[in-house]
């Protein structure tokens, strides 16, 4: 599993940049610090995909061995296991809450992420 992120797409001058900004001074904040952030986030995706594929009773080694389900339960492993790490309350819509602001948990095994589009997407004001 890699540790490292993707350069952001979202710079200063971008529309959504100051409640992005806002996100991740919270999360940073709630998680202790950027640098706690980014030691302790590999583990945690770690132990969420252990959890499922539970080598020591299923023999499973990969992500591949395990079916859409399981591959579902991984992300709500990581939902929870993230939740915990913030100490965030469940938000009232979505999966979590940082600061007063419903957010939900994205994650892939590929390379993709899908947010499902209309007004779902977009019900929570910012």
């Amino acid at each position: 599993m890699s540790n490292r992120f993707p350069p952001s797409v979202v710079d200063e001058g971008h529309q959504d940049f100051p409640l992005l900004a806002r996100l991740r001074d919270g999360i940073n904040q709630k998680a202790g610090g950027a640098d706690r952030l980014r030691t302790v986030l590999p583990t945690l995706l770690s132990d969420a995909v252990d959890f499922v594929l539970d080598p020591a009773k299923t023999g499973r080694t990969t992500i591949e061995e395990l079916d859409k389900v399981e591959k579902t339960f991984i992300g709500l492993k990581v939902e929870h296991f993230l939740r915990n790490l913030l100490d965030a309350p469940k938000g009232l819509k979505r999966d979590l809450e940082i600061d007063k602001n419903d957010i939900d948990v994205k994650n892939t095994v590929g390379t993709t992420v899908s947010i499902r589009p209309g007004p779902q997407a977009n019900s929570t004001k910012w």
